[in-house]
């Protein structure tokens, strides 16, 4: 039977319109490629960096017409283990550009997707207006000191502590705004997975000799491409310590904690051990020493014997007590051989006797307000012949930004283990935060205050959900009680 002839010249109709936008569209985004190769090319001859710049912007907007926010978030997250691994091969500042950026990403995500108070109904909704408002005074208490050193000061290593100082209370912002939320969650499961695998990829290359291998504590610890040993192991312990506390099936948590302990035990750096160690710990009991969770370590204490990294562990505790490190501090405030040392040790009780005792010699308005950004490796050199941090949050933020900034601190850190939906990626940061210093590692403070705004392969939509329904089901969610 013929076509009728009003539906042929219909069809015909829709087939010149679909030439006519193939065309179009080819014609633009021929136009815009040649434009954008041209641009590269140009910038290539100024400035590689500009270069790398310029495409990953034209990179970030094809993903966000394309997946969304989400989908660029997805991409920065994705890509923090893997700059923690592989620092070595990307130009200096990379790790801390691509941290702020996906900050920023994040910040606006949570912003466009989350509900802030909206989320709560009744009790739950007034106690988290109360905590925002506490979040936002220790915001105010946190920066104070530090706005006020830098009008004074003006240093540009200043302004560059501050802005890394500013990561840690944003993150904060992205769990009170959407903490718990679907996307989050299914981006967490994108984050732990790409560190998963950045892991494999960073104990394959120390298995095959390349790169710093033993060059930190003389004790085997494998480095590898990785340009900061204390960076590396942070990340692992975060990641590590937030899939031995998630939801996720035996046999993803069994892949993920082996993988985090085998790299940062092999790294040498004890904090990363007390960091999982806690972990392991607050689990067991939520768990009531439950049989998976017992499986899951004996299986990632095994995957630690097997890589070797247990054998670093080893020989790095041996070397300290060969040093004198576990022996008490010298009267006269100084340490005894460690801070000279490169071999073994960090003296942190004499680091921290004498930026406390510096600290409480000052005047009243530097008690209140902190002796200034950046002060204290000064007071370190003065005191102990090097230039060192304070090695603990605590130490350090009470140094440089007194009374009034410590206060600030311990206000956002109330307020984040209130809000956030797990806490085990929280025992990672709080561990190093203590004993080792936290704030100004970008990549894994990222990594673990987003973590912990996810409840990671729970099986609810979100974790407000689950506060509705019964404060048991709450705790399940956070990874302190009744997990399987």
């Amino acid at each position: 039977m013929a076509a009728a002839p009003g539906r042929t010249r219909a069809r015909l109709a829709d087939w010149s319109d679909l030439r006519r936008g193939a065309f179009g569209t080819a014609v633009v985004s021929g136009g815009l490629s040649l434009l954008a190769t041209l641009v590269t090319v140009r910038l290539l001859m100024h400035s590689t960096t500009m270069a790398a710049m310029f495409v990953a912007g034209v990179v970030a907007i094809l993903i966000v017409g394309r997946f969304g926010l989400a989908g660029l978030a997805g991409i920065g997250l994705a890509g923090l283990p893997w700059l923690v691994v592989l620092a070595t091969e990307f130009p200096r500042l990379t790790k801390t550009f691509w941290s702020a950026g996906t900050v920023l990403v994040l910040l606006v995500l949570a912003l466009v997707e989350g509900g802030g108070t909206a989320r709560f109904e009744g009790a739950r909704a007034l106690a988290h207006s109360k905590r925002v408002l506490l979040y936002w005074l220790g915001v105010a208490l946190f920066f104070t000191p530090g706005v006020i050193s830098l009008f004074h000061d003006g240093r540009s290593d200043q302004l560059i502590q501050v802005s890394k100082l500013a990561i840690f209370p944003t993150m904060i912002f992205v769990v009170l705004r959407a903490g718990g939320s679907p996307t989050l969650s299914g981006l967490a499961q994108v984050a732990v997975w790409s560190a998963a695998a950045a892991f494999v990829a960073h104990l394959v290359v120390g298995g095959v000799g390349l790169g710093d291998i033993g060059t930190k504590y003389g004790s085997g610890e494998v480095l590898g491409l990785a340009d900061n040993v204390h960076d590396l192991a942070f990340t692992a312990s975060v990641v590590g310590a937030t899939a031995f506390g998630s939801r996720l099936p035996i046999q993803s948590r069994f892949v993920i904690v082996g993988l985090s302990a085998a790299v940062a035990l092999g790294t040498g750096v004890r904090t990363g051990l007390v960091a999982l160690a806690v972990a392991v710990l607050m689990t067991l009991i939520g768990s009531r020493f439950g049989a998976k969770q017992l499986a899951v370590i004996a299986l990632a204490a095994i995957a630690v014997v097997v890589s070797g990294a247990g054998d670093v562990v080893t020989t790095r505790f041996e070397h300290s007590e060969q040093m004198g490190e576990f022996q008490p501090v010298q009267g006269d405030g100084t340490l005894t051989g460690l801070v000279e040392s490169n071999v073994a040790g960090s003296g942190r009780f004499a680091i921290w006797r004498n930026s406390l005792g510096h600290y409480i010699g000052e005047s009243p308005p530097h008690l209140i307000f902190g002796t200034g950004l950046r002060s204290i490796e000064q007071i370190n050199l003065e005191g102990l012949g090097k230039p060192l941090v304070g090695h603990s949050d605590i130490v350090d933020v009470l140094v440089q930004l007194g009374v009034v900034g410590l206060a600030g601190l311990l206000l956002l850190w109330f307020v984040l283990v209130r809000e956030a939906p797990a806490l085990m990626p929280l025992a990672a940061i709080a561990t190093f935060a203590l004993v080792n210093g936290s704030l100004e590692y970008t990549a894994p403070i990222v990594l673990g205050v987003f973590l912990s705004a996810a409840a990671l392969g729970a099986r609810r939509e979100s974790v407000d959900s689950v506060s509705a329904r019964s404060g048991g089901a709450q705790l399940d969610a956070r990874g302190t009680s009744a997990l399987p």
